[in-house]
């Protein structure tokens, strides 16, 4: 089995150009066989028939990305295999420009045709480096037990004797989620794994700038980082980082009444309680209600709390970083 002859036809040329002047472009070859059943890898490699990512002769800057075969049946030994170029060979397919004709122009890739959402295409910053962050805000909810209402009222949440209810009473603080996407050309991958789960050490302004939200100062622990990706993105000839981020962020609020459990933030509070409580000197325990099968409140050094609001203990369970570089994020600065 040999392939013997190829040629050009100078048939079925297409040529698509799309509103980011990304062009995608059709040739087309004839290559004949001494057999019927010559394989499709000979022809669609045959000497002669343009390698991938070959450049193409009138447009440099168009590469082949694929090539596609199909066997002349009045012919049996030739084929025409289609090749086909794109100035984005990212985001087109082998058959984008041929076999179908021209009328589409390149399929661009979820990462390009996400970016600057709202805009017609063609109104897109041409540098997709140049271009601003894409910020998507949504809503999510932190659950806390009640231990008491709000106002009116604020009634602590107890049955008739005093005691707090086996199965708690929860209630929903809300916080708000960032969603976050800007172009870069370099990219610290530590940030995929150092800042993830992490919340603000010290105050943070968020927004501002480009963003179209007014600037907020973000107390600390009060911004967590859930997750970062990036992707890697050839358009136009720029090959750049396509970097997401989710953030969870609690905005200052006209919230009043809270009950004093509510922790506006990403760490925890717990009311504390115990069995036991400290001897004299606090050197050893002693049941506070020997046999109680409900805990009892303690005070601040360790003893059983008298009649007044139960203290509540603060707890970080998410690690603490700087992240005063995330509104650069934000706002398309240095990053």
């Amino acid at each position: 089995m040999t392939v013997t002859a190829v040629k050009e036809t100078f048939g079925n040329r297409t040529l698509a150009q799309d509103s980011k002047y990304q062009v995608s472009i059709n040739r087309q070859f004839k290559v004949i066989s001494d057999v019927i059943n010559e394989l499709l890898v000979n022809v669609t490699q045959a000497d002669g028939i343009p390698a991938m990512y070959d450049a193409h002769p009138e447009f440099e800057t168009a590469l082949m990305v694929g090539a596609s075969a199909k066997q002349d049946s009045g012919e049996p030994c030739s084929w025409l295999v289609d090749c086909n170029y794109s100035t984005n060979p990212d985001s087109a397919s082998a058959g984008g420009a041929g076999g179908g004709g021209a009328g589409g122009g390149v399929e661009q890739s979820p990462e390009v045709a996400s970016q600057q959402k709202g805009s017609d295409p063609a109104n897109r910053v041409e540098n997709p480096l140049l271009r601003p962050a894409d910020i998507q805000l949504s809503t999510g909810f932190q659950s806390y037990v009640m231990e008491k209402s709000f106002s009116p009222g604020a009634t602590k949440v107890c049955n008739t004797a005093g005691e707090m209810f086996a199965t708690p009473l929860m209630f929903r603080f809300p916080f708000l989620i960032v969603n976050c996407s800007r172009n870069v050309l370099n990219f610290d991958v530590s940030k995929l794994n150092y800042y993830v789960d992490r919340t603000n050490s010290g105050t943070v302004t968020l927004f501002g700038g480009t963003t179209g939200i007014a600037a907020k100062s973000i107390g600390a622990g009060d911004l967590l980082v859930e997750n970062i990706s990036a992707n890697r993105v050839l358009e136009n000839n720029v090959s750049y980082w396509r970097v997401s981020m989710v953030l969870h962020v609690i905005v200052p609020s006209s919230w009043g009444n809270l009950p004093e459990n509510a922790s506006p933030g990403f760490d925890a509070r717990l009311r504390n309680v115990g069995f036991n409580e400290k001897l004299s000197g606090g050197t050893a325990l002693k049941p506070i209600v020997p046999g109680a099968k409900v805990p009892s409140d303690l005070d601040e050094t360790g003893y059983k709390l008298g009649d007044v609001d139960p203290i509540y203990l603060k707890f970080n369970v998410h690690p603490r970083g700087n992240l005063a570089w995330v509104n650069n994020f934000l706002s398309a600065g240095a990053f």
